[in-house]
């Protein structure tokens, strides 16, 4: 934090905050735990040893969004205002930016899962600006497997849509016996009950993944009414609103992947820079997302016995599954596999663009299998649309004589602009045909993102998914992005925009007197089914 009267723009956290709904302070702290989840960093000055305080993307910047009153009510500017944040902000090069990453904690207090008007002006600010993507929660209404639950703005196409799971209790894995599992230690192959689910009114699959949202330790707040006051606080929530801001923090690592040239030796600035459009941004995620999770936890009966209801791979559950970096992008000394990528792409009406890709573990790669993702962007709808897709491309690839489908089909998918063929146990030296065809288009042709792994000829890795931050070995480098901006739109108030500074940016001589304390606390929902602590 910086002495009063300066200004030092490469060093602020929070480089807009835009009270829209009220200048009213929150006991909930909603805003700052979502905040400090993306891009959250302890005060190396704290003395503390809390590193999992740390956010996703703890060198990430935040333009902050207040969207809420204390009556629950939500207050949401136009679209255009709601994205078009950050654009001020000086980072490290000096160079003005904008946000390209939306965190939606928030939506409509009722289920909604048609495609509303918001869903499409979220698509169509998307589709204008195909850098940009919106991470929205799919809501907490899936208690008793509530079908249909996901409400608006989640119900769009262009974005991405998150379901929550539980995470390990303690940093403890529960052992499997005869009798369950004890509710605490359920680990992020449980979805939690209260994760809202798919299919949206017109059949698209939702959500598109899912992400620990369950008994999340992030920043709090304490009202004690100081603005220039530290106090450095953890509490406990839970929700598809604590779910979201993970998966955002992993997207904003993914745009500096591309931006600083890890792509695609894994190693920064040995690739070209790039500027990833969101559809790659969301075709990586979800082409690394694991979908071997246990089922959802719907607790114990009256007899104490745990219920559990299976999930399948691409339901509407889980979707594409539980958001793994280490099989979505390679980063040397740390992932699986290797990636091979196409952004912004164009294939035709009725024509066919073909991509070969190789199989080559002679460098030590032991990954198996192959998985290919295809996404685009397209055009918003019409509110209540039946068949919100347009655009219908399709994706297949081909080894020898076999033909693989997408999500877990025997034939196409016309029904999502998202799609992907995992082939398992590919040999050594296949070579292995990825089709995307241009099946039935409103217009001419259509831009799309794809996104290849497996094992494509690089050196063997020694992986231990143990670590949580991703340091290069040789240079000393952390993967944790330092120029993104992300938007944090949650239901706050302006007092957590002080607390939330003073949590990740406090003053150095009150950390020398004091190791930051720990404290948890669980709230439960109050307003809107957005809003934390359900359990």
């Amino acid at each position: 934090r910086q002495a009063r009267g300066t200004r030092d723009d490469p060093r602020r956290k929070v480089v807009e905050y835009h009270a829209n709904a009220d200048n009213l302070d929150d006991e909930h702290g909603h805003g700052t735990h979502v905040v400090t989840t993306v891009a959250g960093r302890l005060d190396e000055n704290s003395g503390s040893d809390v590193n999992s305080a740390d956010g996703v993307a703890r060198g990430a910047k935040i333009a902050f969004m207040d969207l809420g009153t204390p009556d629950g009510r939500l207050w949401v500017p136009s679209h255009n205002q709601l994205f078009n944040t950050g654009r001020g902000a000086r980072v490290q090069d000096n160079n003005d930016t904008v946000a390209k990453i939306h965190s939606a904690s928030w939506g409509a207090s009722e289920i909604t899962n048609g495609y509303t008007g918001q869903s499409a002006q979220f698509d169509d600010y998307m589709y204008r600006n195909d850098d940009f993507i919106v991470i929205a929660a799919a809501g907490n209404d899936g208690h008793n497997d509530l079908m249909n639950s996901v409400s608006s703005p989640a119900t769009f196409k262009n974005g991405i849509t998150v379901g929550a799971s539980h995470i390990f209790g303690g940093g403890q894995r529960a052992d499997f016996f005869s009798g369950g599992q004890d509710k605490d230690l359920l680990g992020p192959t449980y979805l939690a009950d209260f994760s809202s689910r798919g299919p949206t009114r017109d059949g698209r699959r939702k959500p598109e993944v899912v992400a620990p949202g369950k008994n999340i330790m992030s920043g709090g707040v304490d009202l004690n009414g100081d603005p220039d006051a530290c106090h450095p606080l953890i509490a406990s929530k839970a929700g598809t609103s604590m779910a979201t801001p993970v998966v955002s923090g992993t997207a904003a690592l993914i745009r500096q992947y591309f931006e600083e040239g890890w792509y695609p030796d894994g190693r920064k600035g040995t690739g070209p820079a790039m500027n990833p459009s969101g559809a790659l941004v969301k075709a990586v995620l979800l082409n690394g997302a694991q979908t071997n999770m246990h089922g959802v936890d719907n607790g114990s009966d009256s007899l104490g016995n745990r219920q559990i209801t299976p999930v399948t791979a691409y339901d509407n559950n889980i979707g594409f599954g539980r958001i793994d970096l280490s099989t979505s992008l390679y980063l040397e000394g740390f992932s699986e596999v290797q990636a091979e990528v196409w952004d912004r792409e164009l294939v035709n009406d009725g024509e066919t663009n073909q991509y070969e890709v190789t199989i080559n573990r002679s460098s030590g790669c032991a990954f198996r299998d192959l998985s290919a993702t295809l996404v685009w962007v397209e055009p918003a709808s019409i509110g209540d649309c039946t068949r919100c897709v347009q655009n219908d491309l399709d994706i297949t690839v081909t080894q020898g004589g076999t033909v693989h489908y997408p999500n877990g089909l025997n034939g196409k998918d016309d029904r999502n602009n998202a799609e992907r063929v995992v082939v398992r146990n590919v040999g050594d030296g296949e070579t292995l045909t990825i089709n995307v065809v241009g099946a039935n288009l409103n217009g001419p042709s259509q831009k799309f993102a794809l996104v290849a792994t497996g094992c494509f000829g690089g050196v063997a890795n020694s992986f231990n998914k143990a670590n949580d931050v991703f340091n290069t070995d040789n240079s000393g480098d952390s993967w944790t992005t330092t120029r993104i901006i992300i938007v944090a739109a949650c239901s706050a108030f302006a007092f957590v925009f002080v607390c939330c500074c003073c949590s990740l940016l406090c003053h150095r001589r009150h950390q020398k007197k004091k190791k930051v304390q720990e404290k948890a606390k669980h709230h439960k929902a109050s307003h809107g089914h957005h809003e934390d602590g359900s359990d």
